[in-house]
């Protein structure tokens, strides 16, 4: 994909990747190529959580945000 600063989470065959694009920050699924929009902004991380979640932290107008995904 295009974009800036990604990043990489996961554990074992479930590994996911942020990055920005623009002004959007996605999430990339790496087993099942799934690419998913998480909201507006910059510099996202993010981190697996049970039953196979993803928390997500991102900086948007010098505000940060989050969801779980």
């Amino acid at each position: 994909a295009n974009g800036r600063n990604c990043s990489i989470s996961g554990s074992g065959d479930n590994t996911m990747v942020t990055f920005h694009n623009n002004d959007t920050v996605k999430l990339v699924e790496l087993k099942t190529k799934k690419e998913i929009t998480v909201g507006k902004g910059d510099f996202m991380k993010s981190v697996l959580l049970p039953g196979n979640r993803v928390f997500c932290v991102w900086e948007q107008d010098n505000t940060i945000r989050f969801k779980k995904v």
